[in-house]
């Protein structure tokens, strides 16, 4: 009998899909382009502010735990609360432009440094907790439509796609990311509403104590959350559905699991590691505009390189299965 380890294509090579990924967006560099928009905007558009918002609350944190915390508790929230006054200062709302699991990556996104080569920005403010509602729910979903043709375009640029859709990101993909961001932020709340809980009682019995629990939560969610990591990945290439796509996403994850976690370190080593990079021209140079475009480049094959990983590591999976299978006969 023929071995049949034969007729078993080699499973896909990580470097490999990085440096296609690379590839394809130097000789697509068009794709580039939206993170450059958004980076651009955040950093000389107008700053959406939470300051009127934010402030009675903080005030209100800041009185409730004077008269009810101990005097250590009080000192040692004392740099929270200002950290939270400087948040609410300069925080910009348009942020909220920059979504997950499906978005335009940013560099600028929640940046606080006002300092623009303008001299300055128009400043606009949120008067109501309704008002902010309503922008942050319509800044959301203009951010997922922006991230659905940006994921769109990585993805048919990168691998081609089971069918012959058009390169914008159409109705039933937007309504998919959309259904995948639900999903994901439901997912993120089951796993950390209990965990803060926890940790909040933690933090008045043992402050030490708190913060490993708070370590073995972080590493418990990195091991929940991991699997899902190419959940969006199904919806572009492969026209699942979000539920689709997900567990399809913690199969490939099973399978992968050294080569997705080499992957995740790789990228994640990479892009923070060249953000400080990106981050050294000051905030009111015009030579910031290199770092934006260097992390758009950066993200962008990063993307890219996911993309074409996850199209040849599924195929490489149902090729196995199915030879297996044959072979079970």
């Amino acid at each position: 009998m023929e071995n049949q380890s034969h007729l078993i294509s080699p499973p896909p090579r990580l470097m490999t899909a990085m440096v296609a990924g690379f590839n394809a967006v130097a000789n697509h560099v068009y794709l580039i382009l939206p993170p450059i928009i958004l980076d651009v905007f955040l950093w000389l558009g107008p700053r959406l502010s939470l300051e009127r918002i934010l402030s009675p609350i903080i005030a209100d944190m800041t009185t409730t735990f004077e008269q009810l915390g101990s005097p250590d508790l009080t000192q040692a929230m004392a740099a929270s609360i200002d950290l939270w006054k400087e948040f609410a200062q300069q925080f910009n709302f348009f942020s909220l432009l920059r979504t997950l699991p499906v978005g335009i990556p940013s560099l600028m996104a929640g940046s606080v440094n006002p300092a623009t080569p303008l001299g300055g920005y128009p400043r606009l403010e949120v008067n109501s907790t309704t008002g902010l509602l309503l922008i942050g729910l319509l800044m959301a979903i203009f951010g997922l439509m922006l991230g659905c043709f940006y994921f769109s375009s990585v993805s048919r640029t990168s691998v081609k796609p089971a069918n012959d859709a058009n390169l914008w990101c159409n109705s039933w993909q937007a309504g998919q990311t959309i259904l995948l961001t639900l999903l994901s932020l439901a997912l993120v709340l089951t796993l950390a509403i209990p965990g803060m809980l926890i940790i909040s009682v933690l933090t008045f019995v043992n402050p030490a104590l708190a913060t490993g629990a708070l370590l073995v939560a972080a590493l418990f969610g990195m091991w929940f959350l991991i699997p899902l990591i190419f959940s969006p990945h199904g919806i572009y290439t492969r026209q699942q559905n979000a539920v689709t796509s997900m567990l399809t996403s913690a199969r490939l994850v099973r399978f992968f699991m050294p080569n997705v976690s080499l992957f995740i370190l790789i990228a994640f080593l990479l892009s923070q590691g060249l953000n400080r990079l990106w981050l050294v021209p000051p905030a009111d140079s015009w030579l910031m505009l290199i770092g934006i475009a260097g992390h758009a480049f950066i993200s962008t094959a990063l993307l890219a390189a996911s993309f074409i990983f996850y199209s040849n590591a599924s195929a490489w999976l149902e090729e196995t299965l199915a030879k297996a299978a044959q072979a079970r006969i």
